[in-house]
């Protein structure tokens, strides 16, 4: 609701400007393309990924355990159908089965509130990432703005919450994504082409 106010009073301040219109200096951007081609996105998304698949890893072994337990307790269900069997082997059937049954219901109660807890956990830090490598882009974005004495720059890839565009066109001259794109990327580190390298796991969280 901010930005699509601030744009209403933009586009205001540019109609209402028409004798001085060649004064102003009005440049775009693509953040999308800013966000998805710096060098911080990828490296956090290969690190939130690490992360992912340590939570999968993890939940595979919960659900192999639940898988023997239900291997158990359809082997003890057989014997229970034995109809040759003394009361008190019965019992001491039905006692087991009753707790390696408990047992499996614990663990994957377990199992869920562990995934439920690490995905939402993994959400929150790769919500928390974007937001430090957007403010990053946007305080490149002030920085040239102000250097290139620009009066506007607007952001090309923005949409509405119905997903209309809010700049149905704009020249190419206007365009200044490469520019701070290079600018954002020039400590990248150096990767040789082909390096499929993957960076060393993030350090393991608390469950």
């Amino acid at each position: 609701m901010k930005l699509i106010s601030r744009l209403i009073i933009a586009f205001a301040a540019l109609s209402l400007s028409v004798g001085s219109a060649a004064e102003l200096k009005v440049a775009t951007i693509d953040l999308q393309k800013l966000v998805n081609d710096f060098y911080k996105t990828d490296d956090a998304q290969k690190e939130l990924s690490l992360v992912q698949t340590r939570i999968q890893t993890e939940n595979k072994a919960r659900l192999e355990r639940i898988r023997k337990i239900q291997e158990e307790l359809e082997g003890l269900k057989g014997q229970l159908q034995d109809g040759a069997l003394a009361e008190a082997k019965m019992k001491e059937l039905e006692e087991q089965y009753r707790d390696k049954n408990n047992e499996g219901i614990a663990l994957d109660r377990e199992r869920r509130e562990y995934l439920e807890r690490r995905t939402r956990s993994l959400n929150e830090r790769m919500g928390r990432q974007m937001r430090v490598i957007v403010e990053e882009i946007n305080k490149i974005v002030e920085d040239k703005a102000r250097q290139g004495n620009y009066d506007f720059v607007f952001d090309k890839s923005a949409r509405s919450g119905g997903g209309m565009q809010f700049l149905t066109y704009s020249k190419d001259s206007f365009d200044i994504t490469a520019e701070i794109l290079a600018e954002l990327n020039k400590d990248a580190p150096a990767t040789e082409e082909g390096d499929n390298a993957e960076p060393a796991p993030a350090a393991p969280e608390g469950e």
